[in-house]
């Protein structure tokens, strides 16, 4: 096919995406174009079949924030502030829920945590900090995860991926999304 029919060819789409095809994400070449993400993948099938473009697709892996994931990156998590209440002085079990401003399921989430990680001890109806303050201080590895996200799974160390599953059983904190991952360019003929 010479030049002349492969332009006359060009399908409504194509043509609404040919003037910015040198752009660099299909984000922006989307948004540009004014298309919805499927219109504009169709056009580059098409531009592809015509050896305007290269283009390859591709799955992918991203642990994102979760509903409550995004207010834990803005205010700490629950354990860190239940902790931060412990290092100044014992409190009573009865307020500690009210002083760390924490709702009923993340207090029981956050006792279990500490417990394991020998932060803390209940006895006569007070919590106790019993665990080292350098220990307590360092971020741990649930909050290292969070601070990082989104990142694509492929990525994370052993440690991350050991704090991605503690808080996978904890609701809304993170969540893993397949992606598509949608990679063009444009080929000589294109150019």
């Amino acid at each position: 096919m010479d030049l002349n029919q492969i332009i006359e060819s060009l399908s409504p789409l194509e043509r609404k995406i040919i003037p910015f095809i040198h752009e660099k994400s299909f984000d922006s070449l989307c948004n540009k174009s004014k298309l919805d993400t499927v219109s504009c993948l169709r056009a580059l099938e098409f531009l592809k079949l015509k050896g305007i473009i290269n283009l390859e697709l591709s799955k992918k892996q991203i642990v994102e924030l979760g509903k409550n994931g995004i207010m834990y990156k803005k205010h700490g998590l629950p354990e860190r502030r239940l902790l931060s209440l412990l290092q100044k002085n014992s409190i009573s079990f009865s307020n500690a829920e009210k002083e760390a401003k924490l709702s009923q399921n993340e207090f029981k989430a956050v006792l279990g945590v500490l417990k394991k990680k020998a932060f803390i001890e209940i006895k006569d109806g007070k919590i106790t900090f019993v665990g080292k303050k350098e220990e307590s201080n360092k971020k741990s590895f649930e909050e290292d995860l969070i601070d990082k996200l989104p990142i694509e799974f492929e990525k994370l160390s052993h440690e991350n991926k050991l704090a991605l599953n503690g808080l996978k059983e904890r609701s809304e904190i993170v969540e893993l999304i397949d992606k598509q991952i949608i990679i063009f360019q444009v080929t000589e003929l294109g150019s």
